[in-house]
């Protein structure tokens, strides 16, 4: 799935147009795939029919042409020229619905017009003030519409970070900057060109030329969501917070989410540092695989717990009773007592991961010559068993909000 969200996610300006679509039975096959995204934000095709949808920034509007292939009208707003002519190209071509193209910087364009649809992806990160631009988006959502977001998140973009900080410690050009990623960051270059679409130059200008990456928390997104009376909808990953795992499910569904409460707490109460440990350092996320053995303990659990309630199930006045088992309460005492010391995190990975950056560091603060440096990085990252291993984290968070 991972592929297929970068595959639909090119919204640069350093892109080639002549790479894209060029008939319909690739469309069709766009489609499917992005299909895959809204499927797991459950947004359903059929709710975008006869909506009004726009799109700030949407690059070279192949990611908004899918939604006027599902029946919104679309407008779209785009700054650079390249990618505003390639827009008009596409959807004069394949659109089937009414569609308005805008060259004009989204901090410019004012509307007073408020639609079922906003969508920002892969555009607040690029800019000076990320949230200002989600707040411009906002604006021109209409009650009960989606706002459809995809955003780099600060931990989950920690690792390309620390390959743009590692570039800019030892090159003094983009020329260098290139040369010496290609060196580096060979395997990822290669994985990220591979999985895109894009080429290797692309990444390259996409990821470490690029000269803004602001990415933003998931707390300040969520504080966001508050502040500005959206629901949180859907989430692309694994959002965990503590609150999850230590109060009981009917208290999370007894909070009632007022106003009032929501501009109190902010999610301030919220303890975020499962998603962001995981998104942090987990190339793969092996949250699945350190609990695969207390998953097992607990499923025999609940087939024990499954035998005691079904005991005393559907039961009725006058007809003989089945009776408690004692052996399946003793059963369920001793099942109970091996999961004691449940991990909520991989911390072994952790500890590896950290060990690892902090080598890195202490190599980038020697007082070696540029290239010499350079190589000991190369040969050091080879020899790492978490560190930049991977897709190196998340590069790309996707959530929708619903206004209320």
């Amino acid at each position: 799935m991972e592929a297929v969200i970068k595959k639909v996610n090119r919204v640069y300006s350093k892109q080639n147009p002549s790479q894209y679509l060029t008939d319909l039975r690739q469309v069709d096959k766009f489609v499917k795939n992005r299909m895959g995204l809204l499927h797991e934000l459950k947004l359903p095709k059929k709710i975008f029919k006869n909506s009004k949808l726009i799109d700030y920034g949407s690059g070279t509007g192949l990611n908004t042409l899918v939604y006027g292939v599902l029946g919104a009208d679309c407008t779209l707003i785009e700054f650079d020229k390249r990618s505003y002519k390639y827009s008009k190209k596409i959807f004069k071509k394949f659109s089937t619905n009414k569609f308005r193209i805008i060259n004009k910087d989204i901090f410019q364009h004012k509307t007073k017009i408020k639609y079922d649809f906003v969508v920002s992806n892969g555009v607040a990160h690029h800019t000076k003030n990320p949230i200002l631009t989600l707040k411009i988006c906002v604006n021109s959502l209409k009650k009960g519409g989606f706002f459809i977001l995809g955003i780099g998140e600060k931990s989950g973009f920690f690792q390309r970070n620390l390959q743009r900080y590692i570039l800019y410690s030892l090159c003094k050009n983009e020329k260098e900057i290139t040369d010496y990623s290609k060196f580096l960051f060979k395997d990822h270059l290669k994985k990220a060109a591979k999985y895109s679409g894009r080429t290797v130059q692309e990444v390259i200008a996409d990821t470490y030329l690029n000269p803004k990456i602001n990415t933003v928390s998931l707390k300040e997104i969520l504080n966001f969501f508050s502040i500005n009376n959206l629901e949180l909808y859907s989430f692309y990953g694994r959002m965990k917070t503590l609150n999850q795992f230590f109060e009981s499910r009917i208290d999370q569904f007894r909070h009632k989410k007022t106003k009032k409460n929501l501009k109190k707490n902010k999610f301030s109460s919220m303890n975020l540092n499962l998603h962001d440990i995981e998104n942090f350092s987990l190339s793969n996320n092996y949250y699945k695989k350190s609990f695969k053995s207390t998953y097992k303990k607990i499923n025999e659990l609940n087939k024990n717990l499954d035998k005691l309630t079904n005991s005393i199930n559907d039961l009725e006045f006058g007809k003989k009773l089945k009776g408690l088992h004692i052996n399946v309460i003793n059963s369920i005492e001793e099942k109970i007592k091996k999961i004691n010391n449940v991990e909520l995190i991989n911390k072994n990975h952790q500890s590896n991961f950290l060990k690892e950056l902090k080598a890195i560091f202490k190599i980038l603060n020697t007082n070696m010559n540029q290239h010499a440096k350079a190589s000991k990085i190369k040969k050091y990252l080879s020899a790492c068993k978490v560190l930049l291993k991977g897709v190196n984290g998340t590069g790309m968070n996707y959530i929708v909000g619903y206004k209320k």
